[in-house]
């Protein structure tokens, strides 16, 4: 995934099927606990971004390499 707007579509999806099995989030949707709040959840998903990021230059082939 070389286009940041895939990248973005990917996490957020990713996000959402991770949310959907988080016993948590559950707990979250039923009231026993707060949900963070949109700007923590953004952050959150820049932070899972950078970090996808890093582990794709660790597999991307050097450019010198064949």
């Amino acid at each position: 995934m070389d286009n940041p707007a895939e990248v973005d579509e990917w996490v957020t999806w990713a996000l959402e099927q991770a949310d959907a099995i988080d016993p948590i989030v559950r707990m979250r949707t039923l009231g026993v606990i707060g949900r963070p709040p949109e700007p923590t959840r953004k952050t959150m998903a820049e932070d899972q971004r950078e970090k996808a990021e890093a582990v794709r230059l660790l597999f991307e082939p050097s450019r010198g390499a064949r």
